[in-house]
């Protein structure tokens, strides 16, 4: 009976080992919650090369601080490699479009897929409809994670400025933010915010660093300014024929770089860095259990120049080329002695400004007629017209993929 009972334990633990392979493959990755200090926060009191590149092979010579990848189209090899080269690895997935090419798409339900973002084969989606995205955001998450990437960069989260096919408001925008961050988080990803040049203040004490599409063409760089207060690195992306910009970003230790609209690795200009401390710093505070709310008749002003940024010509190969195409002056150098400030604190740091709450005033714009072209073909002609700011849905696709 002794041995029975035995030889039924044996069998038992057989049949647990056998689950247990069945459920590693099938989730490759086990639900962890990570401590604040494992998380990279990289700091504004020194620049940080880096790179950004979503078309093509990814070079994993490069040296850079910081490679932002795409994460799908990049393997576990691609990430484990630009680690060997001491690059902490960002992984892009886009959570505020469909896009009908990945692999998950056909998960989407219907009722999620609102009006194009003008990239082929994008819709926006409805980020109210949190139990249906949810899943499908996490499973992206944890492929990041199944990888090796350290950070996450996720793309079109600010839908609600934008002619998504939805009613969605500010507030809408803040609630689906804060859940990408604290999603990110707790599966270990560092997490940075992507534009939404609007609500920085607010999301600010939940995302690691910030990064912005255009920040000096459309004068909206002072923005960022919560983050760098916060002794948090924000990263700039320009798209025009010249470097000129840097001068700026260096000043307001921004990590300036030059790239061609298609994110393809044929145009790479850096800034170059700074070594001082940030002029200004806040206190440190816990991380916030409580969403700060802003009125959905937030105003923010889009520049009306007009630029046209086409595609280069020239190939980088993942070093500081300069693309063939423009005229690089002495602030598009790498800075390659610069070392970066990377900060493992397990608090949260924001500024005095993290509650601020926005006006509810309409505010009624004339814009003059314009053309921009941003990374890629999309084409906005916008008149001569009154509109009124954030009270309704109006707006275009902004700055390259959102």
């Amino acid at each position: 009976m002794h041995a029975s009972r035995r030889a039924r334990t044996r069998s038992f633990k057989r049949a647990l080992f056998v689950l247990a392979a069945i459920a590693a493959v099938v989730v490759p990755y086990v639900l962890v919650n990570a401590s604040a200090s494992s998380i990279w926060h990289p700091t504004a009191d020194a620049s940080i090369s880096w790179n950004w590149q979503l078309q093509g092979t990814v070079p994993t010579n490069t040296n850079v601080q910081m490679f932002d990848i795409d994460g799908f189209d990049n393997t576990a090899a691609t990430v484990a490699a630009l680690h060997g080269g001491g690059s902490i690895a960002v992984c892009y997935i886009d959570v505020g479009t469909w896009e009908n090419w990945r692999s998950d798409a056909s998960q989407f339900p219907s009722s999620v897929l609102g009006s194009s973002n003008g990239w082929p084969g994008e819709k926006w989606l409805d980020i109210r409809q949190l139990t249906a995205l949810e899943p499908i955001m996490t499973a992206r998450m944890q492929m990041c994670v199944a990888k090796g990437f350290d950070a996450l960069e996720p793309d079109n989260i600010d839908g609600y400025t934008n002619s998504t096919g939805f009613p969605l408001t500010a507030q809408d925008q803040l609630n689906y933010n804060e859940w990408i961050a604290g999603e990110a988080h707790a599966l270990g990803l560092s997490v940075g915010l992507k534009n939404d040049i609007d609500q920085t203040a607010q999301l600010q004490p939940y995302f690691d660093w910030a990064l912005d599409e255009q920040c000096n063409q459309y004068s909206e760089c002072g923005t960022e300014k919560v983050f760098t207060d916060a002794d948090k690195a924000v990263f700039n992306a320009e798209y025009g024929k010249s470097t000129s910009f840097c001068t700026a970003d260096v000043a307001a230790h921004i990590n300036g770089v030059r790239f061609d609209l298609n994110l393809d690795g044929k145009t790479y200009n850096p800034c170059g860095g700074w070594t001082a401390p940030p002029t200004t710093t806040a206190s440190t505070t816990t991380t916030p259990t409580t969403t700060a709310s802003t009125d959905s008749s937030t105003s923010s002003t889009d520049a009306g120049s007009s630029t046209t940024d086409s595609s280069t010509s020239s190939t980088d190969a993942g070093s500081s080329t300069t693309d063939s195409s423009s005229t690089t002056d002495s602030s598009s150098t790498t800075d390659s002695s610069t070392s970066s400030t990377v900060s493992t604190s397990s608090s949260t740091t924001s500024t005095s400004s993290t509650t601020t709450s926005t006006s509810s005033t309409t505010t009624s714009t004339t814009r003059l007629p314009t053309t921009t072209t941003r990374r890629g073909t999309t084409t906005t002609t916008r008149p001569a017209t009154t509109t009124t700011r954030r009270a309704t849905t109006t707006t275009t696709t902004r700055r390259g993929r959102g």
